[in-house]
């Protein structure tokens, strides 16, 4: 999980933008500016007027990298909604507290 307020090393802390060019300037498109930059022990994160590119650090060595790319067009915010009533409770309005009490008794009489 990502935590901008709480840096600690397995945690992200803002770093100098130029430490952000440095990984993904070379990804970097015309007109396209770095606002803020995220360090980790060995990943990072950079934020930039189109998109958030996140840098995964991969290997011993640290040679090898994972560079994912997320434009700001594809990120959606989702409303919250409230959580639904558990199934089977006595509080649900679904009955379940009355099939919990006829369950027992509802074996077939024999006459």
């Amino acid at each position: 999980m990502i935590d901008f307020k709480n840096p600690t090393f397995v945690k992200l802390a803002e770093v100098d933008n130029a430490v952000g060019m440095q990984m993904v300037g070379d990804f970097l498109i015309d007109d396209e500016d770095i606002f803020s930059s995220f360090k980790g022990s060995r990943d990072m994160v950079v934020f930039t007027s189109r998109r958030v590119i996140a840098v995964n650090v991969q290997g011993i060595s640290g040679k090898k990298r994972d560079y994912s790319s997320l434009p700001y067009s594809k990120i959606q915010a989702s409303p919250s909604r409230p959580p639904a009533p558990s199934i089977g409770t006595p509080n649900s309005s679904c009955g379940s507290a009355d099939w919990a009490r006829s369950g027992s008794s509802s074996t077939p009489s024999s006459t």
